[in-house]
């Protein structure tokens, strides 16, 4: 009995080695296939200028990474536009250096704050202009500090992810999660009242729209960004 029960198991675990089909290679293929490369350190197909057309310099491929090698860029746009999202990136800035990432933007409002909340990328320590945690790195620009001050120095590569579903946002850096908030809830627009982005009656509003990499003239960096829509 013990042979025929060790005869089944290796006749199994020929099969599966022979159809590729172990079991947690299945689930993390599939996991991969749910997400879109929107820079693999190759192609900048999936982004745009704000006029629509190619990217130009001083944004470039530097490295195997997107790099906005001097200021005149502009900010950048995905072609794609998009809803509920997970995105996942790293992000190297200069010394002294601020930009951002801005979601769900309106491709025709300028400039993209307007329309866009903004996940902060700044050198924390060495840009006075932003002591206040609501203005540093992985803030809701203005709005949501970080819980706590995870980010990397200038010169080293940070993590990011932004989650949007069911208008629940979540920031990560590092694999932290460092702010949680709800658009359109109460403490919400109660922050958004006592800011710049009062006035602008879209701010936070649209029900989904571009990603931006942001031109704040300094050197940034980033490297292996994908997304995948969240149903």
């Amino acid at each position: 009995m013990y042979l025929k029960r060790l005869g089944c198991v290796l006749l199994c675990g020929l099969v599966l080695s022979l159809q590729g089909c172990d079991t947690n290679t299945t689930v993390s293929s599939k996991s991969d296939m749910e997400w879109q490369w929107l820079f693999d350190g190759n192609s900048t197909d999936a982004w745009m200028q704000a006029d629509g057309s190619v990217l130009k310099a001083p944004w470039e491929i530097v490295d195997g990474a997107l790099v906005l090698t001097a200021a005149g860029g502009g900010d950048i746009l995905t072609r794609d536009s998009f809803a509920d999202f997970e995105l996942e990136l790293e992000w190297l800035i200069s010394e002294g250096g601020n930009s951002g990432i801005f979601y769900r933007v309106h491709s025709e409002i300028r400039p993209v704050w307007l329309s866009g909340p903004e996940y902060q990328l700044l050198d924390d320590a060495n840009y006075p202009a932003h002591p206040d945690p609501i203005q540093q790195s992985a803030s809701v620009f203005d709005l949501f500090p970080p819980v706590q001050s995870v980010a990397k120095p200038a010169g080293q590569w940070n993590k990011t992810r932004i989650r949007i579903h069911n208008q629940q946002v979540e920031h990560w850096l590092n694999d932290v999660q460092v702010v949680r908030y709800t658009l359109g809830s109460d403490d919400w627009q109660q922050r958004v009242a006592a800011s710049k982005f009062k006035d602008f009656e879209l701010f936070g509003r649209l029900p989904e729209g571009h990603i931006v990499l942001q031109d704040h003239d300094d050197v940034v960096k980033f490297r292996n960004i994908r997304i995948r829509r969240l149903d």
